[in-house]
């Protein structure tokens, strides 16, 4: 994983993942890719680099989640968010700073029905998530 995609994995102040997160590829479980690069040949040639260390590869394409334009308008997103009803909405604009992630998320949560319900929702889905790496 990169400089840039592990700044986006501690975006989402996820304590018992940033825990495990590092740079170096040979003392990682889990290798983290970008969608576009799980392809046959990305992924031989990766497992060539690492040969040494590893014996074989698997690929997962996750899709629950679904990225929505940063140019949308405010009430696009918003609409569009209380239409999927998503478990977790993670801006990727404005978040540099936990104090500005923590307002959007309170902001996020004012587009739920049941904010309690959704926090709810969030830390199983964090826990079970998490005790599939270990």
């Amino acid at each position: 994983m990169g400089k840039e995609k592990m700044g986006l994995m501690y975006c989402l102040e996820w304590e018992q993942l940033a825990r495990t997160l590092t740079l170096d590829p040979y003392g990682a479980r889990v290798h983290v890719h970008s969608i576009g690069e799980l392809t046959l040949d990305n992924l031989s040639s990766y497992l060539e680099q690492y040969r040494h260390k590893y014996t074989s590869v698997l690929a997962y394409k996750h899709r629950p989640g679904v990225p929505y334009s940063e140019h949308s308008s405010y009430s696009e997103l918003r609409e569009f968010v209380q239409f999927i009803s998503p478990q977790k909405v993670v801006s990727t604009v404005g978040n540099g700073s936990e104090k500005n992630r923590l307002k959007m998320q309170q902001h996020f949560a004012l587009w739920f029905t049941n904010e309690s319900h959704a926090i709810a929702r969030q830390t199983t889905l964090e826990d079970s998530l998490f005790k599939g790496l270990q």
